[in-house]
């Protein structure tokens, strides 16, 4: 009885060990791309470059912000940086903490953030996939 409390408690603690190295969310890797849309009422492009760790919007912000992923390593949580490209939009962002939610084959990530800046402000989502290559 006695050695198979032990064993027992042994694989307990393994498993508690091993738990926890399971739960770091991986970075996706590449481009990732797709359409935006604020609160049903206007759509915009994004990319998100994990290479260089940025995301593009296209018309009509036309502007680019780089990201940072958040210390919480088991979850896709970046916060968007400062804006050097201009755009009010992505001027909006900075500091804005947004959630990365791949689905289970991983071959769609949902994002979603708010903001509240002059230019798009509201509640942001949509769903991204890879992208063939990155837009200029």
């Amino acid at each position: 009885m006695y050695t198979r409390n032990v064993k027992a408690l042994g694989a307990a603690a393994l498993i508690c060990l091993l738990l926890p190295a399971a739960a770091f969310a991986k970075d996706p890797e590449g481009v990732w791309s797709g359409t935006l849309k604020r609160e049903n009422l206007n759509t915009v492009d994004a990319e998100v470059r994990f290479s260089d760790s940025s995301v593009h919007f296209g018309s009509p912000y036309r502007c680019s912000v780089p990201i940072v992923r958040g210390a919480d390593a088991s979850s896709l949580t970046y916060t968007f940086g400062t804006s050097t490209g201009g755009g009010m939009f992505c001027q909006g962002l900075e500091d804005v903490t947004f959630v990365l939610t791949p689905d289970a084959d991983g071959k769609v990530i949902a994002i979603a953030f708010a903001t509240n800046g002059t230019i798009g402000k509201g509640k942001w989502a949509g769903k991204l996939r890879p992208a063939s290559k990155p837009s200029p």
